[in-house]
């Protein structure tokens, strides 16, 4: 781990001209009293990683977008000191010209979570699920606290103290690679498709031609009002005292249905090439 850690170090040197992040890699292990060498450890930890690579995935989908979008669109990572009822925003995609705005919120795919499910319409097809879910629950205390600011009974969200309303961000964005990973008898998470759905997540890459990076790079899109129980006709929210069956609350496993016949998603989700598409609809 050390020594590939270190490698991966002297690539990245040779291959950029703009080091001014090792300094600030020194001060920050300076600050935090870590030693550099420590850090492939301190991150290769069951508690740590998920963490980690969530994070991480806010900057890599902003270098994404950075390359795939078109100019007139400026995509950023705003940082934010998020507080219970303020949420924060993962990554910023503006408009230039119009002055659009869109929050996107970035959430790894459930781990292992690939498999040939049941469809409402289409059958047996391969899908996965989205890991969509608040960090910072509400408290009956913090539910009163934030309702009035946000507009919604504070038994709603009690209820729902780990949901998001889909009014808390306009899109949400998650990579297809996290869904072909495991825990390893060693409890290290590892990229291990044949594994996954008794060899047909293997079966699936395979057929396509997926390597593990383009399954990183392999990024969907839905809006948040798309896959809330509110607006899809065959879901309903599964919390067992919701009163409102057909609520505005994001679930905690929105499913993402894939195509058989390419790579390719069902609606309401999009590849990054259709995301031009769902971003002219408006924020």
């Amino acid at each position: 781990m050390i020594a590939s850690f270190f490698r991966y170090l002297k690539d990245l040197i040779w291959r950029n001209d703009n080091l001014d992040w090792i300094e600030d890699l020194q001060e920050l292990c300076d600050e935090q009293n870590m030693e550099i060498d420590s850090i492939p450890l301190v991150i290769d930890n069951p508690k740590v990683m998920p963490m980690v690579r969530g994070h991480a995935f806010e900057f890599e989908l902003t270098r994404l977008l950075e390359k795939s979008l078109p100019k007139q669109y400026k995509v950023s990572n705003p940082y934010m000191n998020a507080q219970l009822g303020l949420h924060d925003i993962d990554v910023k995609i503006e408009e230039v010209k119009t002055g659009g705005k869109w929050s996107a919120e970035c959430k790894l795919s459930s781990k292992g979570s690939f498999k040939y499910r049941k469809h409402p319409i289409l059958g047996k097809i391969p899908s996965f699920q989205v890991k969509c879910m608040r960090s910072r629950t509400y408290t009956e205390k913090k539910a009163k606290e934030v309702a009035p600011k946000i507009g919604v009974d504070w038994e709603e969200l009690v209820v729902h103290n780990d949901q998001y309303r889909s009014a808390d961000f306009d899109i949400v964005a998650s990579s297809l690679a996290n869904a072909f990973y495991i825990t390893d008898d060693d409890g290290h998470f590892a990229y291990s498709p044949g594994d996954i759905d008794k060899g047909k997540g293997k079966e699936y890459l395979d057929h396509f031609g997926i390597n593990q990076k383009q399954c990183f790079e392999t990024v969907v899109f839905a809006r948040s009002e798309d896959i809330i129980p509110k607006n899809t006709p065959d879901f309903s929210c599964r919390r067992k005292v919701c009163y409102d069956p057909d609520c505005g609350f994001v679930p905690n496993y929105p499913t993402v249905w894939l195509k058989e016949d390419r790579l390719g998603v069902e609606p309401p989700w999009v590849l990054i090439d259709e995301l031009p598409a769902l971003l002219e609809a408006g924020p």
